[in-house]
């Protein structure tokens, strides 16, 4: 018998090793599985310590998703190569399918120790890395791969789009350009490539990289999603709806895709279609927090407040590390007047980007908690927009007297200046960027202020007002309103310089005034800063009226003017921006019109910030010119107007 054996064996050439693998290779190759085991099986029964053999047999059999033959035969391989990295790579593959990762991390190694300068295996050896979290590792795993082989575009893909997952949006962009000048239309690359661009808010270059995958492919889900979300950031809402509603009927299944189409619908204010959306983005992906998010928001803008809030602490659940969710929950307790929870939660719009400019790291000195501090400095920082300082700053007598500070430095906004000097003449006010942050004992940003002086709603003070226009300048704006004629004079303002998706519902057309223009007996002046000319004079073609304005007042710039200019109206009408914030704090009647809830209410039925203004509220299911028309007939039943 073992004669026999022997002699059987000895009957196959060795060259026909090679070539039986060869030819197991091409049927491999072809998906002609079990035509290539059958000869894989002949190769190693006629040489038994043939490690490719072993090797190949072993990738075929996890390739049929058989991992337990398949660990066993590569096994035999390394038995018989144990230094081959190859081997300890492929290994370290089936360990990692079938879940023992402390062996496959340790394959990973030894492939990489064995066959430094393999870039398939360091590939492998990063995407392993980055599904335990290990990121940083990950990427250097990736970027050895692609060193070894420049043109290796798996390895590229997952270094660029890893670097991307982590937040280094620019070290991406040198890594996508490599791989874009390897294989120019390569559709997975593209699409990542123009997210990571949307990320940095180079919206032109991030459109043109969708665009470049859709001439090639038309109808590609993944491009067409993400288009819809760079036509979202742009304000261009109906192409947003329609890239993708293209989008979820190719691929209905993709959560994204409808994510951004929730998003687009309820930008458009259709928030029936906008819920069912994120509803089935959150059926195919129950773990999407963005989903969670925005659906959030939405039920937020419908009035839903504790549905609302379940859904934001579901999407901080799934991802803790997102602050956005974080300050969207804050938001919808500040609706609900829970200032003592929100302001805490309020704290990571620094972090998010909805508070900025960001000094909360860089500043050297601590935050003030609200402690007395004799003798020393308190710094005062600006954040967000002119609005905000102007509502933080009925705070700032309490700020003296609560810190006692020897200085009370108060940055500002240029143009508040002299506004703040007239205000608080105890204080050091400065322009920003003039204070050297280092004399500093203690510092805060001015809406920060809130968690110490403003826990709930019963803290806000009624005051009549607390800013002053320049006497001077008050005396020359009384003259020209003056010479204006008999009649109620009106400041209006309808719109605003910052447009997107969350501020439209928050801003009016002027065709929504309609009813306020046929009025008689007032007079109308344009608060409204910007290149407005041609928006102006249409709006008086068709309705016959007139909108005062002055060719030598810049209304974004000149605010001193402006102050004085509205001291002296008898009424300020407007959405809610800083013309809103300006008359409050010159005490100048006001009405604003106000997109509901509004979270400066703080659950109650005014502006505790600014007592003085009487809100016009729109509710998500009225039009604005359903509001002004309520406006118009409040007016017209006040003296001086019919």
């Amino acid at each position: 018998m073992s004669r026999k054996h022997s002699t059987g064996a000895a009957a196959v050439s060795p060259a026909q090793e090679g070539a039986w693998l060869q030819q197991a290779a091409h049927l491999h190759q072809a998906g002609r599985l079990a035509e290539a085991e059958q000869i894989y099986k002949r190769v190693v029964e006629a040489f038994p310590k043939s490690r490719d053999g072993w090797h190949l047999r072993g990738n075929l059999y996890f390739q049929a998703g058989q991992p337990d033959n398949a660990r066993k035969f590569i096994k035999r391989a390394i038995k018989l190569a144990p230094k081959e990295g190859i081997f300890w790579s492929s290994l370290a593959v089936v360990e990692e399918k079938v879940g023992n990762r402390k062996a496959a991390e340790s394959a990973y190694a030894k492939a990489v120790k064995f066959a430094p300068d393999h870039a398939e295996a360091w590939n492998n050896y990063g995407t392993f890395l980055s599904a335990c979290g290990r990121v940083e590792e990950a990427i250097k795993a990736f970027g050895r791969a692609v060193d070894i082989q420049a043109g290796y575009m798996q390895a590229i893909y997952n270094l660029a789009v890893t670097l991307m997952n982590a937040g280094q949006f620019d070290q991406s962009l040198p890594v996508f350009e490599q791989g874009l000048a390897h294989e120019p239309g390569h559709p997975e690359l593209l699409i990542s490539y123009g997210v990571a661009l949307k990320k940095l808010k180079r919206l032109d270059d991030a459109e043109a990289a969708q665009l470049g995958v859709l001439e090639a492919l038309p109808e590609n889900p993944g491009a067409l999603a993400n288009l819809a979300s760079i036509y979202y950031e742009t304000n261009r809402m109906e192409q947003a709806a329609d890239a993708a509603a293209r989008a979820v009927k190719q691929a209905p299944n993709l959560a994204e895709a409808w994510n951004n189409l929730g998003n687009a619908q309820s930008a458009l204010e259709q928030f029936g279609d906008a819920e069912c959306a994120f509803r089935k983005a959150l059926n195919l992906d129950p773990g999407n927090a963005d989903a969670h998010g925005n659906l959030a928001n939405l039920l937020k803008v419908t009035n839903r407040l504790e549905d609302a809030e379940q859904s934001y602490r579901k999407a901080i659940e799934i991802h803790p590390q997102n602050p956005r969710h974080t300050f969207q929950l804050a938001m919808q307790r500040l609706i609900v007047g829970d200032l003592e929870q929100a302001w805490p939660l309020y704290e990571a719009g620094f972090e998010c980007g909805e508070r900025s400019p960001n000094r909360c790291q860089t500043h050297p000195a601590p935050r003030w908690q609200g402690q007395a501090m004799p003798g020393e400095c308190l710094h005062i920082w600006p954040e967000q927009g002119i609005g905000d300082e102007l509502i933080a700053a009925s705070m700032y007598e309490e700020v003296r007297g609560r810190s006692l500070a020897k200085r009370v430095v108060i940055e500002c906004d240029r143009r508040l200046q002299r506004v703040f000097e007239r205000a608080y003449p105890w204080a050091e006010i400065v322009a920003c960027g003039d204070f050297d942050e280092e004399q500093a004992q203690a510092q805060i940003p001015l809406m920060s202020l809130c968690g110490i002086l403003r826990k709930d709603p019963a803290s806000f003070p009624r005051h009549q007002g607390y800013l002053t226009a320049d006497p001077a300048l008050a005396e020359k704006w009384r003259a020209r309103i003056g010479a204006l004629g008999q009649g109620l004079n009106i400041g209006i303002a309808w719109g605003s310089g910052l447009v997107n998706a969350k501020r439209n519902r928050a801003l009016t057309d002027l065709s929504d005034w309609a009813d306020i223009f046929r009025l008689e007996g007032i007079k109308l002046v344009n608060l409204q800063h910007g290149d407005r000319e041609a928006e102006i004079k249409r709006a008086e073609e068709e309705h016959g009226f007139t909108l005062h304005r002055w060719q030598d007042l810049d209304l974004r710039d000149d605010i001193e003017d402006v102050l004085a200019l509205m001291a002296n109206l008898d009424l300020v009408i407007t959405v809610g921006t800083s013309v809103a914030a300006m008359a409050g704090a010159l005490g100048t009647p006001c009405w604003a019109l106000l997109r509901q809830p509004e979270w400066s209410q703080f659950g109650t039925g005014n502006l505790p910030f600014l007592p003085k203004l009487k809100i016009y509220g729109r509710d998500h299911d009225m039009s604005w010119r359903q509001v002004l028309s309520r406006v118009a007939k409040d007016l017209a039943a006040m003296d001086g107007s019919r």
